[in-house]
Formats: structure tokens, sequence, C-alpha cells
């Protein structure tokens, strides 16, 4: 009888020693999760920032999209005059490369107006230029009058996000017109 009270004495403290471990385990875990939800969150704000970026560089480009849709001649274009539209390469006033733009000077600025709701609040207003790319001919044929055919003008668009490390997306198509 009394062997098994000493067993029974010496099981003291063992729920102390478990408890801690378990503690201490809980702690690890906690601290762990903490760690990958802050992870998460700043992946979250990155990815909001480029997505608010390459939509705003997609509002430039529309812009940019309409000017080319509304001018009534390829001459409307007007690029010894406005900046941020250029002539094809080669002529007096040709675009310049995308990265090495003086993009606060060399480029227009969409109006507010035309900015949605969604991106309405934004530091940063898109940009956007203009540039003949080529002119294409509808037929070989040459003669007396203005030839046929269409203008491709280059458009890029660029969109800043508010983010407090602010993301730039460049966005460039080719619209193709016809002047008649």
């Amino acid at each position: 009888m009394q062997r098994r009270l000493l067993v029974i004495m010496n099981d003291r403290g063992s729920a102390l020693v478990i408890g801690l471990l378990t503690l201490a385990l809980l702690s690890l875990l906690g601290s762990a999760s903490t760690t990958t939800s802050r992870t998460e969150i700043q992946i979250a704000g990155n990815d909001k920032a480029y997505k608010e970026a390459f939509y705003t560089a997609e509002v430039g480009l529309t812009a940019g999209e309409m000017v080319v849709e509304q001018l009534l001649n390829r001459t409307a274009l007007a690029e010894q005059d406005t900046p941020g539209h250029y002539g094809e390469a080669g002529s007096e006033k040709e675009q310049p490369d995308w990265h090495s733009q003086s993009w606060e000077d060399e480029a227009v600025q969409v109006a507010t107006g035309a900015i949605p709701s969604g991106l309405a609040n934004h530091g940063a207003r898109p940009r956007y230029t203009i540039a003949q790319r080529n002119f294409i001919r509808d037929s070989l044929t040459m003669g007396i009058g203005v030839p046929t055919g269409r203008y491709n003008f280059n458009i890029i668009g660029l969109g800043t996000s508010t983010h407090k490390n602010p993301a730039k997306t460049f966005l460039q198509t080719i619209y193709a017109k016809r002047y008649d």
C-alpha cells in the first residue's frame, strides 16, 4: 500500500509541465500565424497598388484612343503644337523612348471628368502620349489625288497608384484610323 502511495505522489507537478509545454506550443503557433497574416496583408496591398496602376493606365489608353477617334484628319493631331502628340519616326517631332520621356512635361493628363469614380481620388492623374506609327496605303496605284489608306498610331498610357510605395504601369497599344 505504501508503494502505491509513492507512485501516486511522484506524479505531482506533471500537469504543470504539460501545461507549460502546451502554452509554449500555442504561443509559437500564434506568433507564426501573426507573421503570416502580416505578410498576407502586405501582399494584398501590393496587389491592390499594381491593379490600381494598371486600371489607371487603361484609362490613359482609352483617353488617347478617344482623341485619335475624334480627329477629323491626320493633320488635326497637331504634333507641332500639342505636348504628348508626336509625328512618325524620322519626323521633326518624333516620340522619344517611353523610359527616357519626361512624363510630367511631355504627356497629356487625362481630364478629371474622364476618370471613372473608382479611380477619381487618385493623386496622380493618368497620362498618355500619341504618336503616328506609319501609314499603310490601300493599293499600289499611284496618280493624282490624296492616297487612301489607314494611319497607325502608337498610344502609351501611364498609370500610378496611390500606395505608399506607388506602382507605375505603362500600357501601349497600336490604334488604326482611316480618314476620308
